[in-house]
């Protein structure tokens, strides 16, 4: 006791009043290095989040979720509906930087199932895990995951997970199928290598600051210059962080606003464009049909029947050039569905008959008899794409033969060519046919004319309906383009094979020769469009009473003569506020509804039709869409408004009738109605 007594006692009220400043320094710098540290990590972490929310939500509108359901067992690994899925999330994927997998989950009977990954088709380097099998249980206990599943919201990581070989952070985003309801999750995992760097740094930083701290707190004065420069640098640091931080999302979310306007744009410019393209279409092919079933002589008919046929394949390609961006966004899709194969052979060879007989050539179609009649698969693009390569044959062969052979390959797969004898193309040029916006020679540009955009589209489709597509060509004698498809033999073919006998032999080989074509008689001035009149009589027995609310006067007679055919009485409304007047003096059975119009357009008529409060007599009324905005959105924009179906122009009448016999009144409710009135 003594001794300390002497210490103290030789301790004077400086060095004492240093001491205990060092120690009051030590104990504030420490709290106060700690509390930096905290903050850049949370910071940092925050920053992470962000982005990784960013992320999931980007890949969940990626997936298409009525396709998702499809996918049931790990048997689909590798399926066209598998590999759709991936193609846009691998796009993704490959775009981002730091990520390592990007995923599908959904929840079932309380149990989570991983459905697809893109590491089956691409790794990160530095990845060299094996790839988890589709649809596979994974009885994870992460609660993020879980979360999203049972909420269906976005859930991020809160701090990194830690592994033997890898640290990352995991966020997800729910997505929906068509009818808006929840399918899954689409989760993404990204390294936090830069994070751990940049934590590790302020960690070892902070580290150092508080040796410094302790060891030099004796000297007082040296002590806070020391903290005070040390705290001074800290906030330095982490001001250039947190500036750097803020740079870097102010210019994600600049970009993010510029993708965003611009996919605006290019979306409204492509609505447009269907919009005004589809509308004179729907009155070339309304009338061609509606001409058709007037008294023609044989070539009239032939006639009639092209000008249908060719407005047909003109409708597919302009889909599938108002499509492009779905390509190059990975969103394009193809159907399933029965359809005749030998049928689709045949359209083609229809609507290039008149070329194949200007040119003087012949054009022959080989089909193997022992294919079914009947496969799955999707007629629309399969007759875009045949459409494409026998035209480009036809378009580069100046005399000679274009055949079109179908042939089964190996039983599992059926294989289409077309070969020509025209100018062929050099070896060393082939390589470049697939290529958008390329040609093998450039002079052909000029000569024959194209965008070289065909056989692009062509390969893109071919691929999506799980085949391959190639060509064989020898300068000057003619090439050969190929494509080959799953041969999978549809229901209808197995049911009429067992209820129709064995058909008589067909032959196999059909030639179209070339005959000379002779010139239309020459024709009057075009008689005046018939009036309404004659059209809107009384309608037949049990037919209902429509109302027509269409602005272009064509598109209006195209749809008055198939409703007239129909046995229907019509009325014609030119835009949606005279159709609000005429619904509320008089009563209809059903409302076809065009969309774009001048006063009142159809989703604002609509609306006003269900409003209670409006002076329309029946609000509960079908309302049928008739547009030529044809895409997906107008679709649910058309339903969300309160209409009840949607039908996209050109409308052809088989279907119209369909529309009608689906939401008309039942004739009797109608008669009654009638005798009421």
């Amino acid at each position: 006791m003594q001794i300390l007594k002497g210490l103290f006692g030789r301790i004077d009220g400086p060095l004492l009043h240093g001491m205990l400043a060092g120690c009051a320094i030590m104990v504030i710098s420490s709290l106060g290095l700690f509390y930096l540290w905290h903050s850049a990590r949370e910071a940092q972490l925050d920053a992470v989040r962000t982005e990784l929310k960013q992320l999931a939500s980007v890949a969940a509108t990626l997936v298409d979720g009525d396709r998702h359901r499809l996918l049931k067992s790990q048997a689909q690994a590798g399926s066209p509906d598998h590999l759709a899925l991936l193609a846009p999330l691998v796009k993704f994927h490959r775009a981002t930087s730091d990520l390592i997998y990007v995923y599908t989950a959904i929840l079932d009977e309380n149990r989570v199932y991983y459905v697809v990954g893109t590491d089956y088709l691409y790794h990160v380097e530095g990845d060299s895990e094996a790839p988890d099998p589709i649809m596979a249980p994974h009885d994870t206990l992460d609660p993020t995951l879980r979360r999203a599943l049972e909420r269906h919201e976005i859930a991020v990581d809160q701090e990194p997970v830690k592994e033997a070989v890898r640290s990352y952070m995991s966020a997800y985003a729910p997505f929906y199928d068509s009818q808006g309801r929840f399918v899954g999750v689409t989760g993404v995992d990204m390294w936090v290598r830069d994070f751990d760097a940049r934590v590790g740094a302020l960690r070892r930083a902070g580290i150092g600051a508080f040796a410094a701290v302790a060891l030099l707190s004796v000297l007082a004065g040296f002590v806070v210059f020391r903290l005070s420069r040390t705290a001074s640098r800290a906030r330095r640091r982490d001001r250039i962080i947190q500036a750097r931080l803020a740079d870097a999302k102010q210019q994600a979310e600049i970009h993010a606003q510029r993708a965003e306007a611009a996919s605006r744009a290019k979306s409204d410019f492509l609505a447009m464009m269907s919009h005004e393209i589809r509308t004179p279409m729907n009155g070339v092919l309304g009338f061609a049909n509606l001409l058709l079933e007037t008294p023609l002589n044989a070539e009239q008919r032939e006639f009639a029947q092209t000008v249908q046929h060719s407005g047909d394949a003109l409708l597919t390609i302009i889909n599938d050039v108002l499509d492009y961006s779905k390509i190059e966004a990975g969103r394009m899709t193809v159907e399933q569905i029965e359809f005749n194969l030998r049928s689709v052979c045949d359209e083609v060879r229809t609507i290039l008959q008149a070329a194949v007989a200007k040119r003087g050539l012949v054009m022959s179609l080989a089909y193997d008899a022992t294919l079914p009649q009947f496969i799955k698969g999707d007629p629309v693009r399969l007759r875009q794409v045949l459409l494409n390569l026998a035209s480009n044959a036809v378009k580069f062969t100046e005399r000679g033969t274009v055949a079109i052979e179908v042939s089964r390959l190996d039983g599992a797969q059926v294989k289409i060519s077309v070969t020509d004898s025209g100018i062929g193309i050099a070896a060393e040029q082939l390589d470049r046919l697939f290529r958008r916006f390329t040609q093998a020679d450039s002079s052909t540009t000029r000569r024959y004319g194209g965008t070289g955009l065909g056989l692009a589209i062509s390969k893109t489709l071919v691929e999506l309906m799980g085949g391959t597509i190639g060509a064989q060509s020898h300068q000057g004698t003619g090439s050969t383009f190929w494509i080959t498809l799953p041969l999978i033999a549809a229901q209808q073919a197995q049911t009429d094979a067992k209820a129709a006998p064995p058909p008589a032999a067909v032959p196999t080989l059909m030639d179209v020769a070339a005959e000379p074509v002779a010139a239309p008689p020459t024709l009057g001035a075009t008689p005046p469009l018939l009036g309404a009149a004659p059209l809107l009589g009384a309608a037949l027995p049990g037919a209902g009473r429509v109302l027509l609310v269409e602005d272009n006067f064509v598109n209006e007679r195209v749809a008055v003569y198939m409703l007239t055919k129909l046995g229907h009485q019509v009325d014609v409304a030119k835009h949606g506020r005279e159709a609000i007047d005429m619904l509320g003096k008089a009563d209809y059975d059903l409302v076809l509804m065009d969309c774009q119009m001048p006063e009142m357009d159809g989703f604002e008529a609509t609306r006003v039709i269900r409003d209670r409060s409006s002076a329309v007599i029946d609000h509960e009324i079908p309302v049928i869409a008739m547009t030529a905005n044809a895409f997906p959105e107008d679709r649910a924009r058309a339903l969300a408004c309160g209409m009840n179906d949607f039908l996209a122009k050109p409308v052809d009448r088989s279907v119209l009738a369909s529309m009608l016999d689906k939401w008309m009144k039942p004739a009797s409710q109608t008669a009654a109605r009638a005798a009421v009135g």
